[in-house]
């Protein structure tokens, strides 16, 4: 891979009117030549002025592609892309989304250095609401969403998996596409077939993107119940896909449902189920004011709240595989 090579960044996009914008705009700041990027957007049959706002951006980038995709369905519009895009680099955005403006010089730099067939990077979360600031908060603790690298960590490192990832193209000749099986989840579970191909993902912290978090906490539960699911989706696919910070809020969950049921019959395991919550407690708002230090003082109340609808959502959702085959979102 040389600097001057073609790199073809592919976003899917349902009703993004209000993110889409910013996330074009990120791309025509770019300082890597604009004649050598590709853009193709993957039109999900949008109801609201997405496609509107994307053909603004026609005469800004003009490697602008505009493609259909009628199924609605994330992978489906990811490899309506990759299959269409023409860069030896291929970038997978998300219209929810931007990147800082070297975002793409640094990718192409990185995996030209590197013997590595996917690089990414930490990601910023936002909010646009005083719930949603709260959520971008907890979502970038360690205590929120467990060793997700790409959302706690700034070290250059070997990764399980990254968010908006750019890609050799030859990856995708060798262990193919995205999983049109998995509503969510299908970059998780395209990245570990990556790792036990025997190649390797590298987080850098030179390659930044920021992403919109959920603006209230309804939206957050029904994400998090959401990635539980269709994560355990991925687990039942191949058991190996199972990380430890997956199995934590199920486990919690779990033991929660067990102590609480159990508690009808004896009272010893109510008591148990207590002195467990008063220490989830206790550790939440530990967290919450460690995070609130500063200007963020005015989200400590509500992050202990935020903490458990995460665990809460995510691990009801992988549970319910087990009783749910057809959760749709």
């Amino acid at each position: 891979i040389n600097l001057d090579i073609h790199v073809s960044i592919v976003i899917p996009c349902f009703n993004e009117e209000k993110y889409i914008g910013e996330c074009l705009s990120s791309i025509v700041n770019q300082t890597y030549p604009r004649n050598l990027i590709e853009v193709i957007v993957v039109n999900g049959n949008s109801t609201d002025s997405s496609v509107n706002k994307i053909k603004e951006f026609d005469s800004k980038l003009s490697n602008l592609i505009l493609l259909d995709n009628p199924k609605r369905i994330t992978p489906v519009g990811l490899n309506i892309g990759v299959q269409q895009a023409k860069g030896k680099v291929i970038v997978i955005l998300g219209a929810h989304s931007f990147v800082a403006d070297d975002f793409i010089e640094n990718a192409v730099k990185e995996l030209n250095e590197s013997d590595v067939d996917c690089v990414g990077g930490p990601i910023t979360n936002k909010g646009t609401t005083f719930v949603g600031k709260a959520i971008a908060l907890a979502m970038q603790s360690s205590f929120g969403v467990g060793n997700s690298l790409f959302r706690v960590s700034d070290k250059k490192q070997y990764v399980d998996t990254v968010a908006f990832g750019a890609y050799r193209r030859e990856i995708f000749g060798k262990i193919g596409y995205f999983d049109e099986t998995l509503t969510r989840n299908q970059d998780f579970e395209f990245n570990q077939r990556i790792i036990q191909s025997g190649k390797k993902i590298l987080l850098t912290p030179k390659i930044r993107s920021f992403y919109y978090c959920r603006s209230s906490l309804s939206k957050l539960f029904k994400q998090y119940f959401l990635y539980g699911f269709w994560k355990g989706k991925v687990i039942k696919k191949n058991i190996s896909f199972f990380k430890v910070r997956y199995q934590i809020p199920v486990l919690f969950v779990l033991t929660i449902l067990i102590l609480g049921v159990g508690g009808l019959f004896h009272h010893f395991l109510w008591c148990l189920l207590g002195f467990m919550l008063m220490i989830y407690l206790f550790l939440s708002l530990l967290v919450s004011i460690y995070l609130g230090m500063g200007k963020n003082q005015k989200y400590i109340p509500i992050l202990p709240i935020v903490f458990t609808t995460l665990h809460f959502a995510f691990g009801f959702g992988l549970i319910s595989v087990i009783f749910n085959k057809k959760v749709q979102g």
